[in-house]
């Protein structure tokens, strides 16, 4: 599966900021021509955040390479009552990671059932006002809890309206990711620059339209096939150049080490006629492709208009298109 650990392991390493002298075999660099507006997960909605807030926080589950929902801090789940129950089992080695200066946490403590039901009671709160909440729709609000309960120190019940196979997916998401209450309460509006989770990763600083800067959680619980504990990598190094050209040319000469996407400008430069990567720059990129699942809405103005009728206010013309 590609974790987001591995992820930063599969790519390679970054360059650190000017105050650390990191070895740049064990550092992740690359760009995000798009600033972060918030490293708080309720608030996770496109992918520069979501790449961001994966490294910092955990989830009950989730997804492999080939798209199977996979327990991760859930030791496990079943279903019962014909798919309108979900019950998750929490593994009993999740640790937030420390933060000196928060009450509670300054060496860390145990994720547990009930930071997972405060986490996404956030999404649900209308003070909170998270673009996620959608994500606990199937819950059924008149059972107990509004259909999410903690049950003791590592169990969560989730209780659907009716049966949803598309739940465990969602609980994949970022939204999803699993907070510090303590944090929450501590920093108030301001969690969004000061992330506290339980991810392989957490904050070392954020400096907003120039870098963010994530080091190792040395405490992290996950370990590879061969029992060595990730991540990997010691930091991640990510830098706000909005211009492409400059996120281009950075990659070319070692600056970042992974670039998402290629701007048609420099499509010719890079890529044969059939999309594969120049013979040239061969031997210090390389290019990997994959599926990428998107969805595009468009919408038709179908209104009257001064002029008159016009085709898309057919709709045999809006279902052809």
């Amino acid at each position: 599966m590609i974790h987001p650990v591995l992820w930063c392991a599969l790519l390679a390493a970054s360059a650190g900021c000017n105050s650390t002298d990191y070895d740049a075999s064990s550092v992740f660099r690359y760009n995000e021509s798009a600033n972060l507006t918030s490293l708080d997960p309720a608030f996770a909605r496109t992918l520069e955040p979501i790449w961001v807030v994966d490294q910092l926080y955990d989830g009950l589950v989730e997804l492999d390479a080939n798209l199977n929902v996979q327990p991760l801090i859930a030791d496990s789940y079943y279903s019962e009552e014909e798919g309108t129950k979900w019950v998750f089992v929490l593994r009993d080695d999740v640790r937030f990671a420390a933060h000196p200066d928060v009450p509670g946490l300054a060496t860390g403590r145990r994720l547990t059932a009930q930071d997972v039901v405060f986490s996404l009671n956030r999404l649900r709160d209308p003070q909170v006002a998270s673009s996620g909440r959608w994500i606990l729709d199937a819950l059924d609000s008149s059972s107990e809890g509004e259909g999410l309960v903690a049950r003791g120190v590592d169990t969560v019940e989730f209780k659907l309206k009716q049966p949803f196979p598309p739940f465990l997916g969602l609980l994949a998401t970022a939204y999803a990711n699993v907070v510090a209450p303590e944090a929450v309460e501590y920093f108030g509006a301001d969690f969004r620059r000061n992330p506290v989770g339980s991810g392989p990763f957490k904050l070392a600083w954020w400096l907003e339209d120039v870098a963010c800067v994530l080091h190792r959680n040395e405490g992290y619980w996950e370990r590879d096939d061969v029992g060595e504990q990730l991540p990997y990598m010691d930091a991640v190094h990510i830098s706000f150049a909005s211009d492409m050209g400059a996120e281009y040319q950075g990659l070319l000469q070692g600056k970042f080490d992974f670039m998402s996407g290629l701007h048609p400008a420099y499509m010719e430069e890079m890529l044969e006629f059939d999309g594969t990567l120049r013979e040239e720059h061969a031997p210090t990129v390389r290019m990997e492709t994959t599926p990428f699942l998107k969805t595009d809405y468009i919408g038709f103005f179908v209104e009257p208009s001064e002029q008159g009728w016009y085709p898309l206010q057919d709709e045999a013309v809006r279902n052809a298109l």
